[in-house]
């Protein structure tokens, strides 16, 4: 028990720490798009990746660091008009919690559902990446009134109801793409294999 509760803690302080330099070395995290006023993000792949190791909590605990540090970035480097959104812990911070807990959820299904795994883990990415956008645009949309006097009616129009929708579709391939194989990889990895394990006991499989 303990030293499962060791692997836990420090696997999340890896992807933790993953997150937050991402986080804060710009165009690795986040992608600005220079004139558009938006950037394509990136940093929540280790959050998918990590939830899907370690389950429920170990998403929850990730999507929290990944909401806090795109919070913190967007107080102290703010640089486009989505990006002043983002100063507001309820547009960055909440969504990217409820992202976290819902991976789990999503690949729980998806495992059961589709036999191949790197089918399962591909539309999984796929799947919350989705949700992550959906998360953002619903809150900002919620907040519409406050954002509109922050950046302005028509700039908050055409961000998030015009640019977001075209972004997600290039977030989601990116992120199957490079998410995939790396799930793929680290499950053969000694390093992992009680989380596997764990993983596997959790969903009630057994994979051959």
């Amino acid at each position: 028990m303990r030293n499962k509760k060791v692997l836990e803690m420090t696997t999340i302080a890896m992807f933790a720490t993953i997150i937050i330099l991402m986080a804060w070395f710009p165009w690795i995290g986040f992608i600005a798009i220079p004139f558009i006023g938006i950037s394509i993000t990136i940093i929540h792949i280790p959050v998918i990746i990590g939830a899907m190791f370690g389950g429920l909590r170990m998403g929850a605990i990730l999507g929290l660091i990944f909401g806090l540090s795109s919070w913190v970035i967007a107080m102290i480097r703010a640089t486009q008009p989505f990006d002043i959104m983002f100063q507001n812990p309820i547009l960055s911070v909440l969504p990217r919690f409820l992202f976290g807990l819902s991976i789990w959820f999503v690949y729980a299904l998806f495992k059961r559902l589709i036999k191949h795994k790197a089918g399962s883990i591909a539309v999984t990415i796929l799947v919350v990446t989705l949700i992550h956008t959906l998360l953002v645009m619903g809150t900002a949309l919620a907040m519409s009134g406050f954002y509109e006097d922050v950046i302005g009616e028509e700039v908050f129009t055409v961000l998030v109801t015009r640019i977001l929708p075209i972004i997600a579709p290039f977030e989601m391939a990116l992120a199957a793409l490079v998410g995939t194989p790396i799930i793929l990889r680290l499950m053969r990895s000694e390093y992992f294999k009680e989380e596997r394990d764990s993983t596997k006991e959790q969903l009630n499989i057994d994979e051959k």
